[in-house]
Order: C-alpha cells, then structure tokens, then sequence
C-alpha cells in the first residue's frame, strides 16, 4: 500500500461526502491469530506524514490520526 492508494481512498471518500479518515498509529505486533509471530512486515505508514501529503491532494475532508508520545512530546505533536 502506497501513496497513492491512500490518495485514491481520501478522494474516493471525499466524493462520497464523509466528514473525515482516521489513521491510528501502531507501535506494536499482534498477535491476531494466536500463534508465535516470528516474523512481520509492517505496510501502515506513519499517520502524520501521510496526511501531511493527503492534504494536498483533499480539499473537504477531515484528516484525524492518532500519533503515540513515546517518542515524541505532547507539546510538539499538538503543534
């Protein structure tokens, strides 16, 4: 999943008039079907810097993530 399939989605959204997209920020593996992951390949990006691109390419949608403060401080993740 690249760019431009979450371009496509935001746009695909926008014509069919939602109010916003939401992109939740994962710091961590699950489990989802109980056996011992060993392995993972991660395909989410990071939710801020996709929707900083998103926001070219939207003009009346809402762009809502979630961003974890384990790395980063409240203070500059609200600015």
């Amino acid at each position: 999943m690249d760019r431009d399939f979450y371009r496509r989605l935001a746009q695909t959204a926008e014509r069919g008039k939602f109010d916003m997209i939401f992109l939740a920020d994962a710091l961590a593996v699950t489990d989802q079907f109980g056996i011992d992951i060993q392995h993972c390949i991660t395909v989410r990006p990071e939710p801020l810097t996709l929707l900083s691109y998103l926001t070219a390419m939207t003009d009346h949608i809402g762009l809502v993530a979630t961003v974890s403060t384990t790395y980063q401080e409240p203070y500059h993740l609200a600015r």
